[in-house]
């Protein structure tokens, strides 16, 4: 999966990020969480659509990512364990999201909705992988951001943390990767840029 998982750039500037993130709010359920999860807790398509209510403990402020919804071969949606075990992670819930998700689980009750999925659509039933995809497409070239995949936000979630001094090592636990490598591609891509500013301070220095 490493390769998969190589870094290729593909990120939103933190200002298109959250322009995304203010539409998406806008555009109300479940267009939201399918885009806040990822973008702000890095979380994959597939641990998106299998986080369940019982995954978020309020009291301890704490999100546990360990039930994730992948396609079967047979075509079906099936339930498994995470990617892998660095992958089943504990977050802290973060601070602008928790009335959200609160607000969203009484919503959710009050609708009758028997399903135990946070992400879910309007009649109560999970939102799918496939959904997921079809519709962050569409919703990108609807409000004229750069076309990237659900997979992308994860890795612009990185690229913000790398941009705002997080380490390589908090990103990666953050992030649940693996291996740190995989973090590291997409911290390197980062620093490279910041290095350019930096050859282009350089430069001013001596130009002026």
């Amino acid at each position: 999966t490493n390769a998969q998982e190589k870094f290729k750039g593909n990120t939103l500037t933190a200002g298109e990020a959250k322009t995304l993130l203010t539409a998406a709010k806008d555009a109300g359920e479940p267009i939201y969480t399918a885009i806040l999860l990822p973008m702000v807790y890095g979380l994959r398509r597939s641990e998106v659509c299998g986080l369940r209510w019982q995954d978020i403990d309020f009291d301890n402020g704490v999100m546990h990512i360990c039930n994730t919804v992948v396609k079967g071969k047979s075509g079906h949606v099936e339930e498994e364990s995470t990617k892998t075990e660095k992958s089943n992670r504990y977050l802290p819930l973060i601070g602008f999201t928790i009335p959200y998700f609160r607000n969203l689980l009484q919503q959710q009750i009050s609708s009758g909705s028997k399903c135990d999925k946070v992400c879910q659509l309007s009649d109560g039933s999970p939102v799918l992988p496939d959904y997921m995809t079809h519709k962050h497409k569409e919703f990108l070239a609807a409000h004229g951001l750069p076309d990237i995949r659900v997979h992308d936000m994860r890795h612009t979630a990185a690229s913000l943390l790398a941009a705002h001094d997080a380490t390589p090592q908090q990103a990666q636990e953050f992030l649940g990767h693996e291996n740190i490598s995989t973090t590291l591609d997409i911290y390197t891509h980062c620093l490279d840029e910041s290095k350019r500013k930096t050859a282009d301070i350089m430069d001013k220095i001596y130009l002026s």
